[in-house]
């Protein structure tokens, strides 16, 4: 080997130690960004002698890809589990006493007392004050059914504004990473990558990688949310929100989120499991409340005790009141409105089974049919909290699964700073090596000059 080869190849080596030491000083920076994706420089030897470094990027598209499935299962629990506690805790103050279903068996045991006492007036009375806050419980929960709907609606608006936003930032990334040289490919692949995550704790998605890095991501199930450019997402907020009826649908290019396509009703992700609470579960709990209210009217009727403006349609929990003329602040009389003989027979109607009406039957209650009035009461306060617990263990199964599914992507892509700082020490050892080989390369060329003068 001549002595302009090996200058030539211990300078080569310089060159591609001091991109070494530039990569690795890259790595640490991104030490704690869990977008950042580790970098290597890999050497290639070249006829002739020397190396050729080549910049790659550990990316682990398996592991990305089962991190997307997870991040939307755990961000779709969260979201649920979150709505489902307020659901739950609409009447979960003083150990559930201000339930519908506590406040008719106290109703019962109210009237009950009444018509065994041989005064009337102080038993009347109770009788009409345990009546109107039966009333006031089911207008108090039928109201806050609706807030937490409405709070959901705007919810979902967000993270439609949210999706189009992260789409858009996909259209700028595929232009920037179609023209990137090797210099910042890397680094708008990893902002491609902490796109897709953001976007997958909203809907479920999976993604398609083409040349020089480019990607088309879609839905669960095959509908496309992305490809070179982004789809169109409709939604407009709903206003009003109707008792008793679905909220507006959620639309990727003219397919409604409810649609089979996006796998199971709605499909994973914060987005379709807000749809899911609005649409699904608010509605069976207002039906609940709707069916306790349409049987008091009913059971009721002859005493004309609870009043409706509109009787049997959905949002009577919302109306039902009881009638001013046993209401003594009001100029009632509980005493000359309140039969005795009525009221024991009304007793023994709460235990009977109670027919639905047929215009509430449109809006499932997800309780069994043909339950008494108290049962069905009790049934009702029984299913909330049991959908809940069943979202708090969901939403932790998930968020387990997702944090493991994140360690290991982080494995084996992120930067272990001890490994780098190690991988430093060699590369400098390497780049002193190579600094001496060229400097004795330099002496000794300088020598045969001067002899040859």
């Amino acid at each position: 080997m001549g002595l302009s080869e090996a200058l030539n190849i211990a300078r080569n080596s310089l060159d591609n130690s001091q991109r070494r030491m530039s990569v690795i000083s890259q790595n640490l920076s991104g030490v704690h960004n869990p977008d950042y994706t580790h970098r290597t420089v890999k050497l290639h030897m070249m006829i002739g002698g020397g190396a050729h470094a080549v910049l790659e990027r550990d990316a682990n598209e398996a592991l990305l890809t089962d991190y997307l499935m997870k991040s939307s299962r755990a961000n779709g629990s969260a979201t649920l589990a979150a709505g489902l506690k307020q659901l739950n805790g609409i009447y979960a103050s003083d150990e559930f006493g201000g339930s519908p279903a506590a406040a008719l068996a106290k109703l019962k045991a109210s009237m009950q007392f009444y018509v065994n006492q041989k005064t009337s007036f102080p038993a009347a009375e109770d009788v009409v004050a345990k009546a109107q806050t039966l009333a006031d419980s089911l207008n108090f929960g039928a109201k806050q059914i609706e807030k937490l709907r409405k709070d959901a609606d705007a919810e979902i608006g967000q993270n439609v504004t949210q999706i189009r936003d992260l789409l858009k930032k996909l259209e700028t990334l595929q232009r920037q990473i179609s023209s990137a040289t090797d210099s910042n490919l890397a680094t708008y692949l990893d902002q491609q990558d902490s796109v897709l995550k953001d976007l997958s704790s909203h809907i479920a998605i999976t993604i398609e990688r083409k040349e020089n890095g480019v990607v088309a991501v879609y839905a669960a199930n095959g509908v496309t949310l992305f490809n070179k450019v982004a789809s169109k997402i409709e939604y407009k907020p709903t206003l009003p929100l109707v008792a008793g009826e679905k909220g507006n649908e959620v639309k990727i290019d003219g397919m409604p989120l409810s649609h089979s396509a996006f796998i199971k009703p709605n499909g994973d992700g914060s987005l379709g499991n807000l749809v899911k609470f609005r649409d699904d579960i608010c509605l069976k709990y207002q039906s609940q409340l709707d069916n306790i209210a349409n049987g008091l009217k009913k059971i009721f009727a002859t005493s004309g005790l609870f009043t409706v403006d509109t009787p049997g349609i959905p949002g009577m929990a919302w109306r039902i009141k009881v009638d001013n003329k046993f209401i003594t602040s009001e100029g009632g009389n509980a005493v000359t409105k309140l039969s005795k003989s009525d009221l024991q027979k009304l007793i023994g109607a709460l235990d009977k089974p109670m027919e639905r009406e047929a215009s509430l039957l449109s809006t499932s209650t997800g309780l069994e049919e043909n339950q008494s009035l108290l049962d069905f009461a009790k049934s009702s306060l029984g299913w909330v909290g049991g959908v809940y617990q069943h979202s708090q263990q969901d939403a932790e199964y998930s968020g387990t699964m997702f944090a493991h599914a994140e360690e290991f992507l982080s494995n084996a892509t992120g930067v272990n700073k001890d490994d780098e700082l190690s991988l430093m020490l060699e590369v400098e050892q390497s780049y002193g090596a190579s600094a001496k080989l060229v400097s004795a390369v330099g002496k000794m060329m300088d020598d045969l000059l001067a002899a040859i003068r």
